[in-house]
């Protein structure tokens, strides 16, 4: 549900329609187990007390989009590098999901080409320490990159161009990383067991297989709401109608 709130955003505001919702859930005997939202850490004590023994997890977008303040140029190809290589570190394909992915494109009678199986295949966040690994390893390269780069530029004659680097220098870069590899050693980020909650739910009636992870569809929600309204301001009876039929069709297909 959407709903306009007299404060800013926060668990204290919108705690009694949560424990509402619990309310809910417990007359239809069904549990919330798992969580998404963008600051994790800062609010999964008071989820808890509204839904305990659930997971409360770190949203992607928003963790991946926090690195966008440490980048040397934002509109830079070395930024795209960067969001690129940072991508392939979080995701891996585990074994059973190719094989399930080749087995649907054999049962349709199309060509299990690598390409193809990688495309239908979902991809997991590993657990912790391999995420680390693997994020730490793409940090450090970079950060090799750049040194790279500053010593070339005492070296590099005035009238040649002098190349970027990936992030900029100074303290913040340093906090920025630290903050955001906290995260991912305390297993925000990773993928919960799948004997806990299924990540990847497959579609019979599709025979299509979607992933369950994060807030991207009130991302692309938001996204396109807004965009529907055409100007910047809009009564709040029109925003209303808007908001409800958008939200009844989005729910519809979901």
């Amino acid at each position: 549900f959407w709903k306009f709130y007299a404060e800013t955003e926060s668990i204290d505001t919108v705690s009694e329609d949560l424990r509402l919702l619990k309310k809910q859930q417990d007359i239809l005997k069904s549990v919330i187990v798992l969580i998404y939202v963008d600051n994790c850490c800062q609010v999964r004590a008071k989820l808890l007390l509204i839904f305990p023994g659930a997971l409360v997890k770190c949203d992607t977008f928003h963790w991946c989009e926090r690195w966008d303040e440490i980048m040397y140029d934002k509109n830079s190809k070395k930024t795209i590098v960067f969001c690129t290589l940072l991508r392939q570190a979080m995701y891996i394909t585990e074994h059973a999901e190719i094989t399930r992915a080749k087995d649907l494109l054999i049962s349709q009678g199309k060509n299990p080409t690598s390409k193809a199986i990688f495309k239908e295949a979902k991809s997991t966040i590993p657990p912790p320490d391999i995420l680390e690994t693997r994020i730490m390893a793409v940090l450090h390269t970079l950060m090799d990159k750049d040194n790279e780069v500053d010593r070339a530029r005492t070296t590099c004659n005035g009238s040649k161009k002098k190349e970027s680097r990936f992030f900029k220098r100074g303290e913040e870069t340093l906090n920025t990383i630290v903050n955001q590899m906290e995260h991912v050693k305390r297993g925000c980020l990773s993928d919960p067991d799948d004997q806990v909650v299924k990540i990847h739910r497959y579609n019979k009636r599709t025979k299509k297989t979607y992933t369950a992870r994060s807030t991207g569809s009130n991302e692309v929600d938001n996204r396109y709401i807004l965009a529907s309204m055409q100007t910047p301001t809009i009564s709040i009876t029109k925003a209303d109608i808007k908001f409800h039929n958008y939200y009844e069709g989005s729910n519809n297909r979901k």
